[in-house]
């Protein structure tokens, strides 16, 4: 019976040591990439419990809340913590222009304003009126060019909220399906392994010794012919 115990418990450290391998190998290839790497992704997590799946996606999972930094920070900062460098490169130009443009805008009504203010001070019998109007005629320009590029800045915000929303859900799906879907392999594959199960068995031999072993169980899906 003791030999029995200890055979099992050795079995059970051997499948242990095994799920840990696999786990550090799917970690390796989600990091390298999820969609390429989709379908060895799936046959190795095949073989883990629903807990150990759990694990790896709760470690890899994109997350959703960078959606406020993109909102109220800018500049793609949200989509860079999220992974979507495409995003976070335009983002962090389309703000960059945005805020060079907005910022030169004001410098120029600042300097106008003083100009005109200047122009006033030194000229007591000039004309208010006129100086009003030619004050509103140059002013108009860095007026428009600041509000177009507050809106062109307004509209590059607006995407990246959107993206950052749905960059995530996309990418969480996938790397769901790929651990969880026993047709996860379909991506490289038309036949998969779909399941993988190991089994420690024993013999009983003719001087009633055991002699342990461990069976293998692949079932296989034929996906339909298209």
């Amino acid at each position: 019976m003791k030999k029995l115990i200890s055979i099992i418990a050795l079995f059970s450290f051997l499948a242990g040591v095994f799920a840990q391998e696999n786990i550090e190998k799917i970690q390796s290839l989600i990091e390298d990439g999820v969609e390429k790497n989709s379908a060895e992704i799936g046959t190795l997590a095949s073989s883990l419990s629903n807990a150990e799946k759990e694990l790896i996606y709760t470690k890899n999972e994109v997350p959703w809340w960078p959606v406020f930094l993109n909102a109220f920070v800018g500049f793609g900062v949200g989509s860079y913590i999220q992974g979507d460098t495409k995003e976070a490169v335009r983002a962090t130009v389309c703000d960059s222009i945005a805020l060079t443009g907005i910022t030169v805008c004001y410098a120029g009504m600042y300097s106008l304003i003083l100009k005109n203010q200047t122009e006033i001070a030194d000229d007591p019998n000039r004309s208010k009126e006129l100086s009003d109007e030619d004050f509103a005629k140059q002013i108009i320009p860095w007026t428009a060019g600041m509000l177009s590029f507050a809106g062109f800045a307004t509209i590059s915000t607006v995407i990246s909220i959107v993206k950052s929303i749905k960059y995530p859900i996309a990418k969480n799906e996938v790397l769901r399906n790929t651990l969880f879907t026993k047709n996860a392999t379909e991506v490289s594959s038309k036949q998969k392994p779909t399941e993988i199960a190991f089994a420690p068995i024993f013999s009983l031999n003719q001087d009633l010794s055991f002699a342990p072993g461990i069976a293998c169980e692949i079932k296989f899906n034929q996906l339909p012919l298209r």
